[in-house]
């Protein structure tokens, strides 16, 4: 039986909920089914440790409120083991760390994957892909970008849905701006097109949640201020030789840009350039502007019909 045939039988058997399943048996929707798929076996394999520890995630795993910055981060012992972010981002995996840590590791990596399947849908398999070249001959590892920051357990890729998602739902950016900090410059897109409400939640979402930790464990964030204030960085290879201050410039630039002519796709873009670690996965933040979405018009702004193509829009399911 055809998948069309299958379809149009299980639409007239079942009621609305079902048939909305069976719509994901289309063909552009099964691409990202099948990137769940490898989600899904991703972590099933982290927790009965065969892959390799997503050691990222081990970090937020193993930050223990009250002791967060004892690693010495320039040290190359304490390269992988230094937790760097606000004492928030710790404070928000209290409830995960019941779980056993490779369950903790692996249901992150899953989270993950499907925030890009949600993001940008069947791209996310094309991206998983791309990857099997160098896994399989060694051979162009730059296309392992996203599947490194998911075998990593990082944040790129999660930072990257936070740009597109975070325009509908400005609440989100607090996750950018306690966790690597400087991509929240993303926020500078509400103050380019005078959103203040919504500029006003992304900072006052991200208020409380850092005001409510400074309450609980207020020598954590005198650490983490120190502990920022006082390391250096290690000096890392395979990153972009360029300053943090010259990249948050460009990114705030081409933010306002996107801004003012509805181009919501360079969010995700200045989000990846802003990453405070120039790691060249940084572009697996970047890929999140494959699902940016179309955007009102705001009154008084120009008219993106008159200066060039405004967004990309989200893979078709058709």
């Amino acid at each position: 039986m055809a998948i069309s045939d299958l379809e149009s039988t299980l639409g007239r058997l079942t009621p609305p909920t079902f048939r909305r399943w069976a719509g994901m048996l289309r063909p552009g929707n099964r691409a990202a089914v099948a990137a769940l798929g490898v989600g899904v076996a991703i972590a099933v394999l982290q927790i009965v440790r065969v892959s390799p520890q997503a050691v990222d995630a081990a970090v937020y795993y193993d930050a223990v409120p009250g002791a967060l910055y004892s690693s010495d981060w320039g040290s190359p012992t304490a390269i992988h083991a230094a937790f760097l972010y606000s004492p928030a981002f710790a404070d928000a995996f209290i409830p995960f760390r019941l779980l056993p840590m490779s369950w903790f590791q692996g249901l992150f990596q899953l989270a993950i994957v499907a925030a890009l399947v949600v993001t940008i849908r069947g791209w996310a398999f094309v991206a998983m892909v791309a990857a099997l070249p160098f896994l399989l001959f060694g051979v162009a590892r730059s296309l392992t970008l996203v599947m490194g920051d998911v075998a990593l357990g990082n944040l790129q890729i999660l930072l990257g849905c936070v740009a597109v998602w975070g325009l509908r739902w400005p609440g989100l950016w607090s996750f950018a701006l306690i966790s690597k900090v400087t991509p929240g410059i993303g926020v500078l897109w509400f103050a380019a097109r005078a959103e203040w409400r919504q500029l006003a939640i992304a900072i006052g979402v991200t208020a409380v949640i850092a005001g409510v930790s400074f309450l609980w464990k207020p020598g954590d964030w005198f650490a983490w201020i120190g502990f920022l204030w006082s390391s250096t960085p290690p000096q890392y290879d395979g990153v972009l030789p360029v300053a943090l201050p010259v990249r948050l410039a460009v990114a705030a630039t081409v933010i306002i840009w996107g801004a003012r002519t509805d181009r919501a796709w360079v969010l995700p873009v200045a989000v990846g350039l802003s990453i405070p670690i120039p790691y060249l996965s940084m572009a697996a933040a970047m890929v999140c502007a494959i699902g940016a979405r179309p955007l009102p018009r705001r009154r008084g702004l120009p008219n993106p019909a008159t200066t060039g193509t405004s967004n990309i829009r989200h893979p078709s399911s058709e």
